[in-house]
């Protein structure tokens, strides 16, 4: 625009002569002469100049004027169809006796089309929409992934703390500058000041309250620590007592892998005599009958005789041996640690009827352990699993020299069959309402080989020992001795706590 109003005034002085127009008349005017000529000319340069200096000291003023006279021509392009501009027709001299002005009109119509056209296209022009910033959704962004990072990873919590530990003076300094940034473009630095300084004022009259205004990372932080928190108490306990768990229930399990090769020397010590007489004895058999009409028969008193003799010999075994001279402080230290409460047993060495029948605490140790309870857990730790299932089940393992298959294997296997079902008995009703334990109790008279029966009641050695239902007639016919040989087996248990007990209580007077 600037250079086209610079030239202005030369445009107007253009070097194209109209025709001269003739006089029809008869008489015609003389043409003016050529001074005449020259002072127009001079007088439209000078007009020229003078319009050219005020468009460049007030070029605001200039283009507001035009945009006023163009409101009329610039809203028939609101549509959004662009149509052409028409130029306004040309006026024809007014008078035709003056081929001047007429030159000057049509000059004057050039630079005023120019001048529609360029506004126009000023008009025309859009700007460009402005991208949005995604500062907003960095920050979100950057603040779950910060908040899913220390969810998994806790013990980060406190480096993440200590980066966001800063000081209150820093954080109002910050306030006051992004208060500062917020100021209008029209405000003069009067107004700025008197501002600044009410903040100042506001800080001392009542700093309390401005201690409440949380801003940017002062809130990001309180807020970190109130969700967070929690989640790193609630982490730090759970991994704790996991931690806790598995480092007594490996403790626990060195114990019983040392212990159980002590027990089942012990063991051996106290049936040893009868042993001996099982194995020296190739005839011997002790295997009872399933047929009523020979229950009764000699042959078959015979043999149950001599079982009962043999059960009856293994107890007093094991009762001679229970006393401190046999079982060393350590080894008494062992069961009683092992029965107590607070005890963390692998649960895999527990079998599925201590399972049902014991109760842990939130940790997994033992709790509310009372009488029956641990004499339960003597007699299938000896008994059960040292006794029937690593000596008579696995005679050839335990050193004892007999041969796979034999008769004397049997006899070990029927031995066995009578303890283990003595034991179930005595404890079947641990921890359970009265009455609900002679159902249990049906079952193990019923079970049959191969068929299912409930898992609280599963000892993992029965299902290699004689069932029950495999010499039912007999077992019938000796029940009085079953009971008796169930009564000195709780006796037995009751005897191992007691030591064991005994001695745990006198050295803690020592």
């Amino acid at each position: 625009m600037d250079h086209r109003m610079s030239n202005y005034g030369t445009r107007i002085m253009s070097s194209y002569k109209p025709p001269q127009i003739q006089n029809s008349s008869f008489s015609h005017s003389p043409l003016k002469s050529q001074d005449n000529i020259k002072k127009l000319k001079e007088k439209v340069s000078n007009l020229n100049d003078e319009i050219s200096l005020r468009t460049k000291q007030n070029k605001e003023a200039q283009i507001i004027g035009g945009l006023m006279s163009l409101i009329g021509t610039l809203s028939s392009n609101q549509n959004p169809v662009k149509k052409p501009v028409t130029p306004p027709p040309v006026l024809p001299p007014t008078n035709q006796s003056n081929p001047e002005m007429g030159f000057l009109l049509q000059s004057f119509q050039r630079q005023q089309d120019m001048m529609f056209q360029f506004m126009l296209n000023m008009n025309q022009k859009k700007e460009k929409p402005k991208k949005k910033s995604k500062k907003n959704i960095d920050e979100l962004n950057s603040i779950e992934e910060t908040y899913k990072r220390i969810k998994k990873d806790p013990d980060g919590f406190r480096s993440i703390l200590a980066e966001l530990d800063f000081n209150d003076d820093g954080a109002e300094e910050y306030a006051d500058k992004e208060r500062m940034l917020k100021f209008s473009a029209n405000l003069s630095e009067e107004e700025k000041a008197k501002i600044l300084t009410q903040l100042e004022k506001n800080k001392i009259i009542n700093p309390i309250k401005g201690g409440f205004k949380l801003k940017g990372i002062r809130r990001f932080r309180m807020i970190g620590i109130i969700v967070l928190l929690p989640i790193f108490l609630v982490s730090n306990m759970l991994e704790k007592k996991a931690k806790f768990y598995l480092e007594n229930t490996k403790y626990m399990q060195e114990q019983i892998e040392v212990y159980t090769e002590v027990t089942q020397s012990w063991v051996l010590k106290a049936i040893k005599t009868v042993l001996i007489s099982t194995i020296n004895d190739p005839e011997l058999d002790l295997m009872l009958s399933n047929k009523e009409s020979e229950v009764k028969s000699q042959q078959v008193n015979s043999r149950i005789i001599k079982l009962q003799v043999r059960i009856n010999g293994i107890i007093e075994g094991l009762e001679s041996i229970t006393n401190e001279t046999h079982m060393q402080q350590p080894f008494r230290s062992f069961f009683d640690k092992y029965i107590s409460n607070k005890t963390f047993i692998p649960m895999n060495f527990l079998t599925p009827f201590e399972k049902s029948r014991l109760e842990f605490n939130e940790f997994g140790g033992l709790a509310n352990q009372n009488d029956e309870k641990k004499r339960m857990m003597i007699c299938f730790f000896i008994i059960t699993r040292i006794l029937i299932g690593e000596i008579f089940l696995k005679p050839i393992e335990a050193g004892i020299p007999v041969t796979k298959g034999s008769r004397t294997v049997v006899n070990l296997k029927m031995i066995g069959s009578i303890m283990q079902n003595c034991t179930l008995l005595n404890f079947i009703k641990v921890s359970r309402k009265t009455g609900d334990y002679s159902v249990e109790e049906m079952e193990l008279f019923k079970r049959k080989r191969g068929g299912k029966f409930n898992q609280i009641n599963e000892d993992n050695v029965s299902e290699k020992l004689f069932f029950v239902s495999e010499y039912e007639p007999s077992y019938v016919y000796i029940t009085p001795f079953i009971e008796m040989t169930k009564r000195k087996i709780y006796a037995w248990a009751g005897n191992v706590i007691k030591v064991c007990g005994d001695s745990k209580t006198r050295s803690n007077f020592k």
